[in-house]
């Protein structure tokens, strides 16, 4: 989730991480972000200047889809090319395979500060699945098919 909020940022329209890389001749052609915290991102006013799709689970509690749920639509509301994947049952770190869900109890709950510490993570296959196809469709729609290589003349 660190490198996903990583992510808004590098992409950012009025950044520095994407003015940087645009002077570097860097060109990202999409970005994905997984479970990101988009809180600071929604303060910070950011604005993706590439097609942005976000993936979270719907039941994350330490990185709430609500905030970029907010941060999507505020974009799609400027015109930008952003989707929102949110998967009910699914926790923070649903795409990691096999990945009992459990509660780390060393995590202040960013969903329900009530609650205190404690926040579940763990693994959805279902929901793994589904962001898998997801990823595909949304690259798939962005990114331009390599042309088919030419075969050589033959020599007769």
């Amino acid at each position: 989730s660190h490198g996903a909020t990583g992510t808004l940022y590098a992409i950012s329209e009025r950044g520095a991480h994407w003015k940087a890389a645009k002077t570097a001749g860097i060109r990202f052609a999409a970005a994905l972000a997984f479970y990101p915290g988009c809180t600071a991102a929604n303060r910070n006013k950011l604005t993706p200047a590439v097609p942005l799709g976000i993936f979270i689970g719907a039941d994350d509690d330490w990185t709430p889809p609500a905030p970029c749920a907010a941060l999507i639509e505020s974009a799609k509301s400027d015109g930008r090319a952003v989707e929102f994947f949110s998967t009910p049952g699914a926790y923070h770190g649903f795409d990691v395979p096999g990945a009992a869900v459990r509660v780390r109890i060393d995590v202040r709950n960013q969903a329900n500060p009530a609650l205190g510490r404690g926040v579940h993570v763990g693994g959805n296959d279902p929901a793994r699945e589904a962001a898998t196809r997801d990823v595909d469709s949304f690259i798939g729609k962005r990114l331009k098919q390599a042309p088919t290589p030419v075969a050589p003349p033959s020599r007769q």
